[in-house]
């Protein structure tokens, strides 16, 4: 005998349904997505125009909300306004050197005591002569790992929301300076060179916004474009003339009108997207196997669980 499907309760703001999980589907549930306020004696919804002065009659409102039609994903993309800091429009960027290859005898003539650091991550020891050879070198022998807000390096336990404190914890590894970064041949169809870049994202009621770590970019040529649900970045290093580009495809839909890129320094991007749905993103992408799927099979990906609404930037 089979057994029977269990009935899910849904806890939904407003919903309250049970439900069975073979039977739920995107128009199952209609909820509140945002939060209860209470105004000069008035309660409601912060997503729904409906007021009432009875508490009661607050609780059982129909919810207002349906999930939006998902923008076509092939729409045409627009430039993101930027806002550069002083500093930043006025910074002298080195242009890289025209040779394409540098054999081991012109390695170490770049290699200059004071000047030279090493380059293992967490290492902050500069060159001074042979004998800094024979020091350890506390690195990170893993990657970075940027998620949910924190910063922590693979190989450690210890985890850190603050960028700068990121960079400085000490090494976890003993071993030997590496003076010159090994080069890298990684280049694009189009023959530019490839440049990594680490980034992350976190969410508010009302935005998503997303950081990309990069040191040393040249902001006038350097880009993003969006429309609804798509966005696109290229970002230029000019000392090693190579190119950070990478695409998303969202896993929530923007309001492409209002958007901004803000650089205040030479170490990180921040792009700030207005959501079109005051919900919460699960993810901030959809993952690769789902980004081929066409535009109107697409399903809607967001939590059921809901941030609080800071009312403030609404």
């Amino acid at each position: 005998m089979a057994e029977e499907e269990p009935s899910l309760l849904c806890y939904n703001k407003g919903c309250g349904q049970t439900f069975k999980e073979s039977e739920n589907t995107e128009t199952s549930c209609r909820f509140h997505p945002g939060d209860h306020f209470f105004h000069d004696a008035y309660k409601g919804w912060t997503c729904c125009n409906r007021k009432t002065v009875d508490f009661t009659e607050c609780t059982p409102a129909q919810p207002a909300y349906k999930p939006m039609e998902r923008p076509p994903v092939d729409s045409p993309l627009s430039d993101v306004m930027k806002e550069l800091s002083d500093s930043l429009k006025n910074q002298t960027l080195t242009t890289a050197p025209s040779s394409n290859g540098i054999d081991v005898e012109e390695d170490k003539a770049q290699i200059i005591p004071g000047v030279t650091q090493c380059v293992n991550n967490g290492c902050k020891v500069t060159y001074q002569g042979p004998e800094t050879d024979l020091e350890a070198c506390d690195h990170h022998p893993g990657v970075p790992i940027f998620h949910e807000g924190l910063k922590f390096w693979s190989c450690c336990q210890k985890r850190t929301t603050e960028f700068e404190v990121f960079m400085n914890q000490k090494g976890c590894t003993a071993g030997t300076h590496v003076w010159i970064k090994p080069k890298e041949n990684s280049h694009d169809q189009g023959g530019a060179k490839v440049i990594k870049c680490r980034n992350d994202w976190h969410q508010t009621g009302s935005h998503v916004i997303m950081y990309i770590y990069a040191k040393k970019f040249d902001p006038n040529r350097s880009e993003v474009k969006v429309n609804g649900v798509k966005l696109q970045v290229e970002i230029y290093f000019p000392e090693e003339d190579g190119y950070f580009r990478e695409e998303w495809i969202l896993a929530g839909a923007n309001n492409n009108t209002r958007r901004l890129l803000s650089a205040n320094d030479t170490m990180k991007f921040e792009i700030k997207l207005k959501k079109a749905e005051p919900v919460s993103w699960k993810q901030l992408a959809l993952p690769k196997e789902q980004q081929i799927i066409k535009t109107d099979e697409i399903k809607n990906e967001y939590s059921v669980g809901v941030d609080v609404l800071d009312l403030s930037d609404l």
